[in-house]
């Protein structure tokens, strides 16, 4: 009987170890075929162009790299884009019949050349226009020009099936009819008895007809006046389009030690990049920090225990 249980044990540790090591296989493949992918780049990832009333295009260029070790032909397109969620995802037109085509940029987008081949570390710049017709309304314009590789070859190798798609936003800017704005439709925010909540996520609608950035400022301020937490608005400069929604949650930072009990003072100062002046929002909580409050609690009720003591020593004197 213990010899066959041992040898189960024995049975079971090996076959556990080989799952293990099966496991670990898997993840470094995997891993490893993620890298190979990974063999091009564009830049810049995000280009804005501002379209002048008179100007009859503007020209930018875009940098491909190709980081692989294979010979690599990519074809060159383009493609409208907009807002695909409230967190700051990109949805291709077509992928979504949500898209707003009044927003369409791909139609006045020119790229120099349909095609570009790539030696194994070569770099190349491809010029894009952006044509200025009449038709292109004023206010914002949004495209993506995407590479995708069409064959690869390697030294030796007659082919590698790679099928990589990788793209390069583009944001535009007519003049002559833009309409800004940033209408602040809710903050969420926990209320919490025993601690101020971290995380504030407010929710923004842009009611004008193109891209703007939103920037702000929070504080957190005790019953004292004193300021004691505090949090900055978009620190990284994302951007919400045109006759949409989006949340941009950022998180409150600790400047004094919050120990007073009392009613304490969210505030929220926004505005988007050009305009000068900014919006408020308040909101008042209620919070008793943990340690004054205990301290308190025990100081009443050591208070009630002495009131009484004494109270009990009066009524024996008598």
């Amino acid at each position: 009987m213990e010899t066959s249980l041992l040898a189960f044990i024995r049975n079971f540790c090996l076959m556990r170890t080989c799952w293990c090591l099966i496991f670990a296989l898997s993840i470094l493949l995997l891993y490893t075929s993620i890298a190979q992918g990974a063999g091009f780049t564009v830049t810049p990832m995000i280009q804005e162009v501002v379209l002048g009333e008179g100007e009859a295009a503007k020209t930018y260029d875009a940098t491909v790299a190709n980081e692989s070790d294979s010979l690599a032909t990519l074809e060159i397109s383009v493609i409208d884009f907009g807002s695909l969620d409230e967190s700051g995802g990109v949805a291709f037109l077509g992928a979504s019949g949500e898209l707003d085509e009044r927003y369409a940029l791909a139609s006045w987008m020119q790229p120099e050349t349909s095609e570009v081949t790539l030696q194994p570390g070569e770099v190349r710049s491809v010029k894009v226009r952006i044509e200025n017709r009449e038709s292109l309304s004023p206010g914002g314009h949004y495209g993506a020009l995407v590479f995708k590789t069409v064959s690869t070859t390697k030294p030796d190798i007659p082919s590698v099936a790679i099928n990589q798609i990788f793209s390069s936003l583009v944001l535009v800017k007519k003049t002559g009819g833009a309409v800004y704005g940033l209408d602040l439709v809710s903050v969420e925010h926990p209320d919490q008895v025993f601690s101020f909540g971290a995380t504030v996520v407010p929710r923004f609608k842009n009611p004008g007809n193109v891209h703007v950035v939103p920037r702000g400022v929070a504080s957190v301020t005790d019953p004292l006046g004193r300021l004691v937490y505090r949090g900055v608005l978009n620190e990284g400069s994302a951007i919400i389009l045109p006759e949409t929604f989006r949340e941009f949650p950022f998180k409150l930072f600790p400047v004094e030690k919050a120990f007073v009990p009392g009613a304490y003072v969210l505030t929220l100062q926004y505005r988007y990049d050009g305009k000068d002046a900014f919006e408020t929002w308040s909101k008042r909580s209620f919070l008793f920090p943990p340690l004054l409050t205990s301290i308190l609690a025990a100081l009443f009720t050591l208070s009630l225990v002495a009131f009484g003591v004494l109270r009990r020593r009066g009524r024996r004197s008598v």
